[in-house]
């Protein structure tokens, strides 16, 4: 049985490590997706979230980051909801900002929450997908320093989505490279 908080545990160590701050995964359930496993690095500034911890789907760059895998109908059903997060507030939401940030992941593979759902939070996050390869979850950074370390740890975090992805049975070097 693939256990993906189990699979994850050293990549967030890792990431959590390199990046000075916390590293966690979340998968989805329903509308909504959990905190399923974090590391925080031992410096003396860091932001926790609770494992267990529930968000909207569409909530920050996580939200942005399943989105842009997820099929054609689901996304433009997703697209349609009434209240979507993904700058924190749904009053806030601006579709074609949103947009543009969806197209750059799906390039990237990760997408970005500059201060947009928590002023002076900046977190980076990449998709996880399963055996069927479509989105389970995300991997995300939380409470970087600035938006360039945003930047600079997003194909980090990228790459880290990719590796538990291929332990959890997705084809992302063949089937997701053709999104």
């Amino acid at each position: 049985d693939l256990n993906a908080p189990v699979l994850a545990e050293p990549i967030l160590e890792e990431l959590a490590k390199k990046a000075g701050t916390t590293a966690a995964l979340g998968l989805i359930v329903g509308p909504n997706v959990f905190v399923a496993a974090k590391r925080e690095s031992s410096g003396p500034v860091v932001v926790t979230m609770r494992v267990g911890h529930r968000f909207p789907l569409t909530y920050g760059c996580h939200g942005k980051a399943i989105a842009a895998f997820l099929p054609e109908k689901e996304f433009e059903s997703l697209m349609k909801e009434k209240k979507l997060y993904f700058s924190g507030d749904p009053n806030k939401f601006n579709k074609k900002r949103v947009m543009k940030d969806i197209k750059r992941c799906r390039l990237e593979w990760f997408a970005e929450d500059l201060e947009e759902t928590a002023p002076g939070l900046n977190a980076v996050a990449a998709p996880v997908f399963g055996p069927n390869s479509r989105p389970i979850g995300y991997i995300v950074l939380l409470g970087l320093a600035s938006a360039e370390a945003a930047h600079q740890y997003g194909p980090l975090v990228a790459e880290a989505g990719k590796t538990l992805s291929r332990q959890l049975g997705a084809k992302v070097d063949t089937e997701l490279t053709k999104l």
